[in-house]
Formats: structure tokens, sequence, C-alpha cells
């Protein structure tokens, strides 16, 4: 089921995973953090997916590039060959992650941001 609201995840000291749903942020803290966000397929049901056209982003509001990753669990039907981009980053240093043209997240302080950050897994 799809989780939605305006949640604020704060990871502690220490290595944290952060799921993040619609509308939600997470501020990992110190440490190395795994955030993990969801490609849907454009709809609020589709592909189980969180990132839906109409629905807002999660944010994550402290991506450290020397210690954190990103994780995006995708559907495998939806997206049988999954494209990501990383776009460039605004004046204060946040960028949008995309899967296949569909924004996913939007990350802050990630100007350091690389391919290298992100990994891709199927959904379970």
């Amino acid at each position: 089921a799809a989780r939605m609201g305006r949640c604020k995840a704060a990871g502690g000291d220490g290595e944290d995973e952060t799921p993040l749903g619609p509308g939600e942020s997470a501020t990992g803290g110190a440490g190395a953090d795994l955030f993990v966000v969801q490609a849907g397929d454009g709809t609020a049901a589709g592909g189980g997916g969180w990132a839906a056209d109409d629905m807002p982003l999660p944010e994550i509001m402290d991506f450290d590039a020397d210690h954190d990753d990103l994780l995006i669990l995708y559907d495998p039907h939806s997206h049988p060959d999954p494209q990501v981009t990383i776009g460039a980053p605004d004046a204060a240093g946040s960028i949008v992650l995309s899967v296949d043209d569909r924004a996913v997240a939007l990350v802050h302080n990630a100007r350091a941001l690389e391919a290298g950050h992100v990994r891709l897994a199927p959904q379970p």
C-alpha cells in the first residue's frame, strides 16, 4: 500500500536505513545512511509505486556524498530497463532524481551526488 503524508524521519548517529514515501522527508544525521525511495509509473496505484505525478516528492534533507547512498526500488514490469537521471543542481545544491523520466526524489545538499551513489533493485 502506498504511504502518504508529511512525515519527517530523523536518523541518529550511525548507519540508518530510511524508506521515504510521497511528501515525506528524512534527515540521516551522522554516519553512513541509506535512503530508500520507490519508482512508480506516474499513478498513485501504478506499479506499487510511491512516486505519482500528482504526489509531492520524498525529500532527502542532508545527503552526504562521502557517506550516504540511495536505493531506488522499482517494478520490473513498469520499468523493464530502468534508467536513472540525476538532474542538474539548483542554486541551493538540490537535485531531482528520476527513473525513466519520472521524478522519484528531491535530494538536498546533492552537488556531489553521482551515479555511484544510486543503486537500483526490483521490488521484493
